[in-house]
C-alpha cells in the first residue's frame, strides 16, 4: 500500500500500537468481551440511522459514546489494541461534534469499516492471537489525520481500494504458484 505523504507522519505514530496484555483476568475478560459486543449492537443501527440524516447530532453522540466505551473497558482489560482504534475514532467524532471538522463521505466509510471488523477484533483478543487486521494502523492514522484537520491531503476510499486490490493480488500469485 502507497501511503500519501500527507498521512505518513500519523502511519510513523501507529508503529507505535501497544500490543495487548496477556494477563487478563478470564472473567474481566469476558465482560468485556459481552459489554463490547453489546456496545457494537447498539451503536451498529444508530450509525446506520445516522448515515441517512447525518445532521441528527444525538446519534451520533451516542455513537461516540460507544467508541468511548469501547475504549476505556479495553484499556482497562489489556485489549490495548482494538482501544486505541476506538480511541482514535471517538477523538474523530469529538472534532466533528465540537465542529472543528465536518464529517466526510470518506470519514464515514472509515467508520463502515471499523464497526465491520471490530467484532473479529475482540475474538481476536479473547482467543489472545493479535490476529488483527493489518489495515488497523491505517485506520487509526487516517481516523488521527481527519481530528487534526489533515484529511484533504488523501483519500480514505482510494488507500481502501489499494488494499483491496493488493489483497486479490496476493492472493491471485499465491494461487498461481500452488
Amino acid at each position: 500500500m502507497d501511503i500519501p505523504e500527507s498521512l505518513a507522519p500519523f502511519i510513523k505514530e501507529t508503529n507505535q500500537l501497544p500490543a495487548d496484555a496477556d494477563d487478563a483476568d478470564p472473567d474481566i475478560k469476558e465482560i468485556f468481551i459481552e459489554e463490547a459486543n453489546e456496545v457494537l449492537v447498539e451503536i451498529v443501527p444508530l450509525y446506520e440511522s445516522w448515515q441517512k440524516s447525518p445532521s441528527d447530532l444525538e446519534d451520533l453522540k451516542d455513537i461516540r459514546r460507544g467508541f468511548h466505551t469501547l475504549k476505556g473497558s479495553g484499556r482497562m482489560v489489556g485489549a490495548k489494541y482494538t482501544a486505541e482504534l476506538a480511541w482514535s475514532i471517538e477523538n474523530m467524532l469529538n472534532r466533528v461534534l465540537d465542529n472543528s471538522v465536518a464529517i466526510s463521505a470518506d470519514m464515514r466509510q472509515l467508520i463502515t469499516d471499523v464497526l465491520a471488523a471490530y467484532p473479529d477484533m475482540l475474538i481476536a483478543f479473547e482467543q489472545g492471537t493479535q490476529d488483527y487486521p493489518a489495515v488497523v494502523p491505517v485506520w487509526i492514522a487516517c481516523a488521527d489525520a481527519y481530528s487534526k484537520q489533515q484529511g484533504n491531503g488523501f483519500s480514505y476510499a482510494a488507500l481502501f481500494a489499494q488494499s483491496i486490490d493488493s489483497s486479490i493480488d496476493k492472493i491471485e500469485k499465491n494461487n498461481a504458484i500452488v
